[in-house]
């Protein structure tokens, strides 16, 4: 005898719905289709031994970055252009809450209270190495497979970011689309919690979908992100901690003999290739591979 189906317009007939509908999304647009084998995470020389000794990356709030300008733009350049946009009756086109660009930070990333560590998939970057290594640093290299499946395992996002716009618009508009559909062939208008629960969960997948798009000026950086959001503090997978200025991350306890694979020292590193290998032996990181970047230092 088979098992009863779920109620097309039932909660959690909506919910997969509406997953469907991410996954698709999350497949065509954001998967890297040739990705690389290890990708990067550039450190200062006095952050690397930190590195080492706790085994950690740290998913900082993208509320107190230094530079915020690549965190809204998905919201105010793309989602909400996209979300205010009204229809030959002058009602908005699409269910979801239209989202002012002055209302962005106060009433999006704090709501999911959102994460990130950031990575990129070439450990010879000249800007990479000045802006986040001062040269004199390190490049933290990680088995991106073996990251990957660490990510899964904790229910956490690891992707390449997407820079093409006209991109960014075609995922926003056609997930924006297809909750209206759900909602619309399913009866939801007047079914309260079905539709609440839908549009709850649409919320932070359109988060996770912004969050991986990026102005095309940042293109150089080849960027792959660890995304860690969290719509329930209180339910958090990682302890929540404040560094001395007040900001807050999630500490990553990925650096570890399985997934840290190679060490590139900067350009203007101080240590050579054996003084690192001692220091990587003394930490317990024997099969990580050394070697020094071969792109020049802008100092």
């Amino acid at each position: 005898m088979s098992k009863p189906r779920r109620a097309y317009d039932s909660p959690a007939a909506v919910k997969a719905a509406i997953k469907r509908e991410f996954d698709y999304l999350w497949k065509k647009y954001i998967e890297a289709p040739h990705p690389p084998s290890i990708i990067y995470h550039y450190c200062r020389e006095d952050v690397f031994p930190k590195i080492l000794a706790t085994r950690n990356l740290w998913a900082s709030d993208v509320l107190q970055m230094n530079d915020k300008r690549e965190i809204v733009y998905p919201l105010t350049d793309v989602l909400a252009p996209i979300v205010s946009e009204a229809g030959a009756d002058g009602n908005p086109k699409y269910f979801l809450k239209a989202v002012k660009a002055d209302e962005i930070i106060r009433e999006v990333w704090r709501q999911f209270h959102t994460h990130i560590a950031c990575l990129s998939a070439d450990s010879g970057i000249p800007s990479q190495w000045a802006a986040y290594a001062k040269d004199t640093g390190f490049a933290v290299g990680l088995n991106l497979e073996a990251l990957d499946r660490w990510c899964v395992d904790k229910g956490i996002s690891l992707f390449a970011m997407t820079y093409e716009r006209s991109v960014h618009a075609a995922i926003i508009r056609t997930f924006l689309e297809k909750e209206a559909q759900i909602e619309t062939n399913r009866n939801l208008l007047t079914h309260t919690s079905a539709r609440a629960e839908l549009r709850s969960k649409a919320e932070v997948y359109l988060v996770s979908l912004a969050m991986a798009l990026k102005a095309d000026c940042w293109r150089q950086e080849q960027e792959w992100r660890i995304l860690v959001v969290e719509a329930d503090r209180m339910k958090s997978r990682f302890p929540l901690l404040t560094r001395p200025d007040g900001v807050h991350y999630f500490e990553l306890p990925v650096c570890t003999p399985d997934l840290f694979t190679e060490l590139v020292l900067g350009p203007l590193c101080s240590i050579n290739e054996g003084e690192a290998r001692r220091l990587l032996d003394g930490a317990g990181f024997p099969s990580v591979r050394v070697r020094r970047s071969s792109c020049g230092g802008s100092h």
